[in-house]
């Protein structure tokens, strides 16, 4: 299964911004001209700059999922929602080369733009 990338979501929410401002002329000269059907044209030229935007943030807010190879599974154990995550790790013994890759990957999932503003570490 092949999911679409945040940069086709930005190139989609040109091409929809680009056909809401040909609709947005076209409804400005339904109105100029007194065409019957100028309030349906409303409509489609709002609901496609809903579907701009919607696409535009969807292009802007997601993040793809980073996987560091040879890191072990593991569950996280305590986090704070700030700078202290504690990980568990399986029983068997690891080598340190694993060890830092799984290291790497707890801390690339629990990135968030927001987790490091909050005021945790001044309890």
């Amino acid at each position: 299964m092949t999911f679409i990338s945040t940069t086709d979501l930005l190139i989609i929410a040109q091409w929809l911004g680009v056909t809401t401002v040909v609709l947005g002329a076209l409804t400005t000269l339904a109105f100029i001209a007194g065409w019957d059907w100028r309030f349906r044209l409303v409509g489609v030229t709002s609901f496609m700059g809903v579907l701009t935007g919607s696409f535009f943030g969807l292009g802007v807010s997601l993040y793809p999922r980073i996987t560091v190879e040879g890191a072990e599974r593991f569950n996280v154990v305590y986090d704070n929602g700030g700078s202290q995550i504690v990980i568990a790790l399986p029983a068997q013994a690891i080598s340190p080369e694993t060890l830092t890759a799984t290291l790497k990957q707890a801390a690339y999932d629990s990135y968030s733009p927001g987790r490091f503003g909050s005021s945790a570490d001044e309890k």
